[in-house]
């Protein structure tokens, strides 16, 4: 008689909190865009339509970045979860998540700042430190987890971008 391997067909947990990190992240991006004023004018006054792609590519660029963030931190939160990780990787996880959420909320913040406040500096510094969390969590997410250093590097090239454009508006006007 040949005995068959009973696979477990249920999704993994790590995945699934990936996921649903990702999708809350980006929802909460997505409501935070909804409830700004429309920055069309601003960009016009600053003189950013030759430095910013159009406003819909941006923002679904905004919204990709924070599912793959928020999908990056997902898994770690999953492995933590479901006790996968012990040790100095637990360690550096709960660090690299502190991390996260500093960036989570700076990040949310950056938008109504740069586009709707005009407080371009501030607006700078805060993407900046966005920048930074950023780099530290995919430093200290690398240990535990590669696709969730990847992701956070990949991220961290994002926020580049928007630290290199918030600077690039603010020296013009």
């Amino acid at each position: 008689m040949m005995q068959t391997k009973h696979r477990d067909r249920r999704p993994d947990a790590v995945k699934k909190t990936g996921l649903i990190c990702g999708i809350v992240y980006a929802t909460i991006g997505f409501i935070i865009r909804l409830c700004a004023p429309s920055p069309l004018n601003m960009i016009h006054v600053m003189g950013a339509d030759v430095l910013l792609p159009p406003m819909w590519i941006f923002n679904m660029l905004s919204l990709f970045w924070f599912f793959i963030s928020g999908f990056a931190f997902g898994i770690i939160m999953g492995k933590i979860f479901c006790k996968r990780i012990c040790g100095q990787e637990e360690i550096l996880s709960y660090r690299g998540s502190l991390f996260f959420i500093a960036m989570f909320f700076m990040s949310l913040m950056w938008y109504p700042l740069f586009f709707c406040g005009t407080k371009l500096f501030f607006s700078f510094i805060i993407s900046v430190c966005c920048l930074i969390c950023s780099c530290m969590c995919a430093f200290l997410f690398k240990s535990v987890h590669t696709l969730s250093c990847l992701a956070m590097c990949t991220n961290s090239l994002w926020l580049f971008y928007v630290s290199y454009i918030n600077l690039a508006i603010m020296l013009r006007v």
